[in-house]
């Protein structure tokens, strides 16, 4: 089971300014246990997270994430979901 479906289940739908939130935070632990899972105010936890940590700059892969997506929708190589998809409609 996902952390965040633990979360769901045991701690309930949020708010709208609510977030499901680590404590201690992965970026300090390194590690995810639904007994660190907690809910948060968003906005102070996510200022939090934003400066407990350095921000590397990488490459954005989402160009290429959105091509592959397309790719699988369309049936390309070893996608599912066309029309030849033996599991269409079953």
């Amino acid at each position: 089971m996902l952390v965040a479906d633990w979360a769901i289940e045991h701690l309930g739908v949020l708010g709208a300014d609510q977030v499901y939130g680590l404590t201690p935070a992965y970026c300090f632990t390194g590690r995810v246990s639904t007994s660190q899972v907690g809910i948060e105010d968003a906005t102070a936890h996510l200022t939090f997270l934003a400066q407990a940590q350095d921000h590397v700059l990488e490459q954005d892969f989402s160009a290429a994430a959105a091509q592959a997506a397309a790719t699988i929708a369309a049936g390309g190589p070893g996608g599912a979901g066309g029309p030849d998809d033996p599991g269409a409609g079953s």
